[in-house]
């Protein structure tokens, strides 16, 4: 039978009230001394006492765990497995569990229903995975419920973590100029609708622009995302793409949008006999760090998945605290991996010689 805290007031002859004080907290006026606390420790260790989280999670107006809400529409809510790891493993190390929840959008902007969240599913807060094509109603029934909740991988207002894209396609920019490349260009091959096609842009164009450089965005092969159900590789933007490498003018560089730009250019310049990082240079970007086209090890950006899952996980927890207060837009650093697909240009390695 399990050891209650009723057996161990009964073993020193104190309250129960004083045990629980001790053992579990929460909010009571008992006064316990440093003593006595310790002697009630001790005999719950004899006693072989395991503490009930959820009963001290109650004591303290909580629940004991967060809702990771999701969209079941296609492409809307994106879940890497670095991203989950990284929220599973930080609520551990809080004592708090994670459920999921996967709505329609009919759902997710239904009044009488997200407020249910937190009740049904247990939840002291919401951590939202919904990236793409936010329905309009869903955060302002946020705000009028005062819900505590994070967004992951957007950039809003307030209360929200997200990848630092324009700092990112900058410094992989930089890092092309620093190799002698002056024809650079930005290729996005679809219209995803979301936040970083617009900042990978912009810090691709302020790169350029800070050098004295005409920025090239390129839409080789582009098509809005709801268009594009066949694999690239397997419809005409791969010809489109094709096409346009095979330009005398064509850019020495590139930087890509997205995972999808990176195989795509990656696999028609094996087409065209281009060695990557001798002919032509890529910096791709990756989403879970192994974007590998054709076995080559990519120079690329890779979405910082595990701090995001972190970061999002502390920010929520000051949400709950205090879910009154709007906190700050926390972006996160996207780091540069170096490969062997950008490589100086040839002008620079005649110079060398």
């Amino acid at each position: 039978m399990a050891v209650t805290a009723s057996d161990i007031a009964r073993k020193l002859g104190i309250s129960r009230q004083t045990v629980s004080k001790v053992l579990v907290g929460g909010k009571t006026n008992v006064r316990v001394s440093d003593r006595m606390a310790t002697r009630i420790q001790k005999v719950a260790d004899e006693l072989g006492y395991r503490p009930n989280t959820a009963a001290r999670l109650v004591s303290q107006g909580r629940r004991g765990s967060i809702d990771l809400l999701m969209s079941t529409e296609r492409g809307s809510s994106v879940l890497p497995i670095a991203l989950i790891n990284s929220i599973h493993d930080k609520l551990i190390g809080l004592d708090l569990q994670l459920t999921v929840t996967r709505l329609p959008d009919s759902q997710l902007t239904d009044a009488s229903y997200v407020p249910k969240i937190l009740r049904e599913h247990c939840a002291d807060g919401i951590l939202i995975n919904y990236t793409h094509h936010v329905p309009v109603d869903l955060p302002p029934l946020l705000d009028k419920h005062k819900i505590p909740a994070v967004w992951i991988n957007i950039r809003r207002e307030n209360n929200c973590v997200y990848p630092d894209e324009v700092a990112g396609t900058r410094k992989a920019t930089e890092h092309l100029l620093g190799l002698g490349h002056t024809k650079i260009a930005f290729h996005i091959l679809s219209e995803h609708g979301h936040f970083s096609e617009c900042d990978r842009r912009l810090g691709y164009e302020l790169a350029m622009r800070d050098a004295g450089l005409m920025p090239q965005v390129v839409r080789a092969g582009a098509r809005p995302r709801q268009e594009c159900d066949a694999h690239p590789l397997q419809d005409d933007r791969l010809e489109r793409v094709l096409a346009w490498l095979k330009k005398p003018d064509r850019p020495t560089a590139i930087v890509a949008y997205a995972p999808i730009d990176t195989v795509v250019i990656a696999y028609a310049a094996a087409q065209l006999g281009l060695t990557l990082g001798r002919d032509l240079s890529l910096v791709g970007v990756s989403d879970d760090g192994v974007t590998n086209p054709l076995g080559i090890a990519m120079t690329q950006l890779v979405t910082p998945q595990a701090e995001l899952g972190a970061n999002g996980i502390r920010m929520l927890m000051r949400q709950i605290e205090t879910p009154a207060l709007p906190l700050d837009p926390r972006p996160v650093e996207v780091p540069l991996t170096l490969g062997h697909s950008t490589g100086r240009h040839e002008s620079t390695v005649r110079g060398a010689r």
